[in-house]
């Protein structure tokens, strides 16, 4: 009896040497992956892994605050862009459950500032980027606004309601727009009498346990233990800080070690009602029946063979990325307060993937493959022409939906724009005529019969086909 005992003895102690030294390894593979982070003078990531409701691993990288010298931990709270989707998606479940808000309700209902484009767009739309609503960061870019000014709620609704179109008919197409989920905490405030920072603050960031988890409304509001956003500059680092106060797309803040054990398809009793899960991760459809590959802020894909529910966000000096593999109860979360790190990789190679290929491997149903899911194709782009001696014509063009002036230059090889900031941009002709194009940038004019330029439509990104009419 006592020999069996010591070999009993000598086997757990085995194992449970063999365990640490497994955990130590991993450790040792993910500072590796982070190495070029963890330095002085470097802003950095956070990264956390769970299996099985248990967390795994959590350290910081690099640093939070390159003023103060500020170290990020698994406790430094990151701007997660548009990471903050699935729980402003799991807000409005929250609503629909209790029959305050339905999947088929006209935006208007809750939105009467929305211009009736003739078509109907429903809360499903938005939540499935399915409604053809235009981007406002992309209507932004068109209309000159830096990407750090401020943005209140007040001139986001103002933008949107000189829209006069759609990026297509509602339920025809997915396109991912940022204006849907903005349009989503609206309709939160107006449904609950209660903004969508403290709704979610109430009904899921507590009950979750996630109480240092917030969405930010007020850019001017103190988020203690935050990171400041940084991007590579004169060969070191600028602040990089959104200032919107518009939220839903993105705005909320929160740290690895709580979005470590966040699970959109384990939720406990304690937030919504039976069936949220259900409900937050089941993808929308097109108006033909076609699925598409986005549920309520969260995106359907797959990676070494299993199926994955993500989201990133990527804004300013923020790179993030929540992975989690429903049915297994692993998940993989990486924020990074640089703008060039790359938290996620389409196909393969983000430091989210190399993280989870470290600890799942023995999960993993497939080697590396290429995803099925791809980035929204770039605008057809040319190369930038070198625009010498005088134009052929010059001419100022107004945009009643971005109420923005123009000033543009049309040469034989190309053509230059000045915007509201003074930023000149040149386009080069592509192969359609009067067409021109830049990354993330289209042109193409528009003339009446007699050949004369009249004005004409741009757009960027998930912002299509605004207008513009000449005005000189």
């Amino acid at each position: 009896m006592r020999r069996s005992l010591v070999v009993l003895l000598l086997v757990a102690c085995g194992a449970t040497m063999l365990a640490g030294a497994r955990e130590q390894g991993r450790e040792q593979q993910v500072d590796a992956i982070f190495a070029q982070y963890a330095k002085p003078g470097s802003p950095g990531c956070s990264v956390s892994v769970a299996r099985d409701g248990r967390l795994l691993f959590t350290k910081g990288y690099g640093y939070a605050d390159l003023e103060h010298n500020i170290a990020i931990t698994p406790d430094t709270l990151f701007y997660l862009a548009s990471v903050s989707k699935q729980f402003t998606g799991i807000s409005i479940g929250i609503l629909i459950q209790r029959g305050v808000v339905r999947l088929d309700d006209d935006v208007r209902k809750w939105v009467p500032e929305m211009p009736n484009f003739g078509n109907t767009v429903t809360v499903s739309h938005l939540l499935h980027h399915t409604g053809g609503v235009r981007d406002f960061l992309g209507l932004q870019a068109l209309a000159g606004y830096p990407e750090d000014e401020p943005l209140t709620e007040r001139e986001f609704l103002a933008m949107m309601s000189r829209q006069k179109a759609l990026n297509f008919a509602p339920g025809a197409e997915h396109l991912y727009s940022n204006s849907g989920y903005a349009l989503l905490a609206m309709i939160v405030k107006r449904a609950s009498a209660s903004s969508l920072k403290a709704f979610a603050a109430k009904e899921v960031f507590t009950p979750l346990g996630m109480l240092t988890s917030r969405f930010r409304d007020d850019h001017r509001e103190p988020i203690p233990n935050r990171a400041i956003g940084y991007a590579p500059a004169n060969g070191g680092f600028r602040q990089s800080v959104p200032t919107f106060d518009v939220v839903g797309d993105g705005g909320l803040f929160s740290s690895a070690r709580e979005l470590a054990m966040w699970d959109p398809t384990d939720l406990p009793a304690t937030v919504g009602q039976p069936g949220l899960a259900e409900l937050i991760s089941k993808p929308g459809t097109l108006k033909n029946g076609t699925p598409v590959p986005y549920a309520m802020g969260l995106r359907i894909d797959t990676y070494r063979g299993l199926s994955i529910l993500r989201h990133g966000g990527a804004y300013g000096g923020y790179q993030t990325d929540v992975t989690r593999f429903p049915g297994k109860r692993m998940g993989v979360t990486v924020l990074c307060n640089q703008s060039n790190a790359q938290a996620w990789q389409w196909g393969t190679g983000g430091l989210a993937q190399q993280v989870a290929d470290v600890f799942f491997a023995d999960r993993f149903a497939a080697p590396v493959s290429a995803n099925t899911t791809q980035a929204a194709a770039a605008p057809a782009s040319a190369a930038r022409p070198t625009l010498t001696g005088e134009p052929a014509e010059r001419t100022t063009m107004f945009s009643e939906e971005l109420d923005t002036t123009w000033a543009v230059s049309i040469w034989d090889s190309g053509l230059r724009l000045i915007k509201r900031n003074q930023m000149e941009i040149g386009l080069g002709r592509t192969g359609e005529a009067d067409t021109f194009a830049t990354p993330g940038l289209s042109i193409h004019l528009t003339r009446d019969v007699s050949g004369k330029i009249t004005g004409m439509t741009a757009d960027a990104g998930a912002a299509k086909g605004v207008t513009f009419v000449r005005v000189r």
